[in-house]
């Protein structure tokens, strides 16, 4: 079981789901927090820095490999919509939903 009960982060808005991955983000954010998704997978949850390097780099929790690949293949190919995305939280506006992997 990951570090983080299912359904700790209850303030989070969805924003992908595909395979088994919900992948949330807080609806609004301070500035002083790194960008970062929630993702929600195997009754775990796990938080994924979202780099401007396309490195995938998990802040909390412990995806198996596969996971953390897909979940990486998929940050760095919506990369700028996350960051959009989480423009709009730090002004406290909407977020949009992302594609998912295909």
């Amino acid at each position: 079981m990951g570090r983080f009960p299912k359904g700790r982060y209850v303030h989070l808005t969805e924003i992908c789901r595909f395979k088994e991955f919900i992948i949330s983000m807080h609806q609004e954010v301070e500035r002083s927090t790194m960008p970062h998704i929630h993702v929600s997978a195997h009754e775990e949850e796990y938080i994924f820095k979202i780099n401007l390097l396309g490195r995938t780099i998990v802040q909390d929790g412990d995806p198996d490999d596969e996971d953390r690949e897909t979940i990486g293949t998929w940050i760095r190919f919506r990369r700028d919509e996350l960051f959009s995305n989480w423009a709009n939280a730090l002004k406290g506006e909407p977020l949009t939903k992302v594609e998912p992997l295909k």
